[in-house]
């Protein structure tokens, strides 16, 4: 893995990580079942997107095809 693929892997892992921790610190007060995983999905997607990406960069810098 080059520097450079690994540093914006680690950037994006981090940024997934503060998003967990942004969103699960905001009130989200309901009694619907349904609100709730409304809110779930939309929390997962948004995390889910910066952990994909860092993935993506990891994925791709451990590579080992032919060159």
């Amino acid at each position: 893995m080059s520097v450079a693929g690994g540093v914006l892997a680690a950037v994006f892992a981090a940024l997934g990580v503060r998003s967990v921790a942004w969103w699960l610190r905001r009130p989200f007060e309901t009694a619907d079942v349904r609100d709730n995983l409304l809110f779930a999905a939309y929390l997962t997607g948004r995390a889910g997107l910066w952990f994909a990406m860092s993935g993506l960069f990891v994925l791709l810098g451990t590579d080992t095809g032919t060159r």
